[in-house]
């Protein structure tokens, strides 16, 4: 490609040069008009209009192979941009071939290894999109309606989140529609995470904006503005979705800030992790 770099260099060397010849050259001529224009006699006119009868045509003229020229550079240094952009597309898909066999390698390790280990693989996780088209906010339940139901695969327990934090859990299913219970509802018991200690709580419903932790083991290591997520205990739901934050502490218990407002929520995702099997057991978790 040193070839190719040193026509480029040429070729914008020799366009540098053609419009700076035409510069000098049309600036030369707006002078003598500029002069011209300044004596006023029988003679002048008459070498003023024998003047701009020879020059305009020399000028066109010597602007159609300027023209030309110019517009041939211009091809010939697209043409070697080209070049230059190809070898590079070569050399990244290079890169990403190799990156894709890496991938291979590690995968084909991380299934050999699950193998020796008996290692079973968490289930698919299966989601729904779902448009909220009912919300039954009031003192004594905190609950939405969801239009899909079990012809869309959704079902009882399924996880519902927006924005990407839990929203809450399907508890009731029809043919196209279904009954979601929010964090706040009095009757939602969830074991959580509190902070990066991960301190063990239960948060609690209670048919406000801000549920409740409770069942602290180590209080004083709970703190406002601790982010608060699943411990996936129970089994109902997987550890590791995000709910909220502390918003204030008290002696026995603290306020929660939910992430996920749901008056600026018109849709939900409703997802399954396939533990649909223990739902029964863990219960009295949820009642």
């Amino acid at each position: 490609m040193k070839q190719a770099g040193g026509i480029k260099h040429l070729s914008r060397k020799f366009r540098a040069w053609l419009e700076r010849f035409g510069v000098v050259f049309l600036a030369l001529f707006a002078l003598i008009l500029i002069a011209l224009e300044k004596m006023d006699s029988p003679i002048i006119n008459g070498m003023r209009v024998a003047f701009l009868e020879v020059m305009l045509p020399v000028t066109n003229t010597l602007a159609v192979p300027v023209r030309w020229v110019s517009k041939r550079v211009d091809i010939i240094s697209e043409y070697f941009s080209l070049i230059d952009e190809n070898e590079k597309l070569l050399l990244e898909n290079q890169k990403l071939k190799q990156e894709r066999e890496n991938i291979l390698f590690l995968i084909q390790e991380n299934q050999q290894l699950a193998k020796m280990l008996n290692y079973k693989y968490p289930p698919a996780i299966k989601s729904v999109t779902a448009k909220i088209v009912a919300d039954s906010e009031s003192a004594f339940a905190q609950s939405l309606i969801v239009l899909a139901g079990s012809a869309s695969g959704v079902e009882k327990g399924d996880v519902v989140m927006a924005n990407g934090a839990l929203m809450g859990r399907v508890i009731n299913v029809a043919s196209d529609a279904a009954q979601v219970l929010l964090l706040n509802d009095v009757n939602s018991r969830i074991p959580v995470f509190v902070g990066k200690d991960r301190q063990r709580a239960i948060l609690v419903g209670d048919n406000t904006e801000a549920p409740v932790l409770i069942l602290f083991l180590q209080k004083d290591k709970i703190a406002v503005g601790d982010e608060i997520t699943t411990s996936g205990d129970a089994g109902v739901f997987p550890s590791g979705l995000v709910i909220g934050t502390v918003d204030k502490v008290a002696d026995d218990e603290a306020k929660v800030t939910l992430l996920v407002d749901r008056d600026k929520v018109d849709y939900v995702k409703i997802l399954n992790f396939g533990q649909r099997g223990i739902l029964q057991s863990t219960d009295k978790w949820t009642k």
